[in-house]
């Protein structure tokens, strides 16, 4: 199947384009720029680490250089606009559970303007492919505790609770 012409059929957003992202299509500009809205509403539920000055920089330039090997980006764009972003990588388990090939889903994100529209979904549906194509054994991601709309996304997308992880602050 090719997914770069797949659209979201959300009557909302009519002809929002999901696509896999290769390094010459990269908007880095755009991408940065939702990276840091991502990283300022999570701010705001008050999670203990935070996007240092430019991170958003650094984070686009670490993404560049793994696109294609073990590193997907895809975007939910309209009219040369990008209003959504999935980041998904692959790792490997412990050996001593016979090194499985995972899916780890690092950022998700949709611009506030255009959730509740299916976009969501729809990047998630396509990250999703891609990692069935690299036949990973499962497909794993960490949310803030306090993000109950990703926390609701997340089980309607069949995700379960696995593990808590807490933090202990320390400078």
């Amino acid at each position: 199947r090719d997914w770069s012409s797949d659209v979201c059929s959300s009557d909302l957003h009519k002809k929002m384009n999901i696509t896999r992202i290769d390094k010459n299509k990269l908007n880095k500009e755009q991408l940065a720029t939702l990276f840091k809205k991502y990283y300022n509403e999570l701010e705001i539920l008050n999670t203990p680490i935070k996007l240092i000055d430019n991170g958003e920089l650094l984070w686009i330039e670490q993404v560049e250089k793994s696109i294609g090997k073990n590193v997907v980006l895809i975007t939910a764009e309209k009219n040369n606009e990008i209003h959504g972003f999935a980041h998904g990588q692959l790792k490997l388990g412990p050996d001593y559970f016979g090194n499985p090939l995972i899916g780890h889903i690092a950022h998700i994100y949709v611009s506030k303007e255009t959730r509740q529209a299916g976009i969501g979904r729809e990047i998630y549906e396509k990250l999703h492919s891609w990692f069935l194509e690299k036949k990973v054994s499962s497909i794993e991601l960490q949310v803030v505790s306090e993000n109950e709309g990703a926390l609701k996304f997340w089980n309607k997308m069949g995700f379960k609770k696995e593990i808590l992880q807490l933090r202990h602050v320390l400078a």
